[in-house]
């Protein structure tokens, strides 16, 4: 899944309206540019409520239907590995092919637990009913994205 530098989605401009990024996630025109700069927050995550509690930083007590962040995305990012690979293999190509899966991946290992489900709800569009229902949004996010991508002929690219 190579990256089409300068391109838009269909979905419109990154959300930051950066110029030089590519699809709606506003993935950096060089995927491997410091993701840490990539999303500023107007509000430190203190101020913020993840929104649905499923997912819960490291070192907290867990209360049913919970897991740890490094859990749950160690766990999501093998899932989301094989959506994508039995997607992109109809085209020839793997999850290791693709520039914009490695990059969103290591950017949410790096982010707390409430932005990571801020995340989920915004590009899922998930509202919460539980973890199950919660992964299976995020399954169905990637799924939905790589098979744009792969109608489009590599033009629509649904990031993150």
């Amino acid at each position: 899944m190579s990256a089409q530098t300068g391109s838009q989605s269909a979905n419109g401009a990154a959300p930051n309206g950066s110029a030089g990024v590519v699809g709606s996630g506003g993935l950096p025109a060089n995927p491997s540019a410091s993701a840490g700069d990539q999303l500023p927050s107007t509000r430190s995550s203190a101020t913020r409520e993840a929104p649905f509690g499923i997912i819960v930083e490291d070192g907290s007590a867990l209360s049913a239907g919970q897991v740890h962040r490094t859990e749950f995305m160690e766990s999501m990012s093998a899932r989301i590995e094989r959506v994508a690979d039995e997607e992109l293999s109809q085209v020839g190509q793997t999850c290791r092919d693709c520039p914009y899966l490695i990059y969103w991946l290591g950017f949410y290992r790096r982010r707390p637990a409430e932005h990571i489900e801020r995340a989920i709800q915004r590009y899922s569009g998930f509202e919460g009913s539980g973890r199950a229902a919660l992964e299976t949004a995020v399954l169905a996010r990637v799924r939905g994205a790589v098979q744009a991508w792969i109608r489009s002929g590599g033009r629509e690219v649904r990031a993150p």
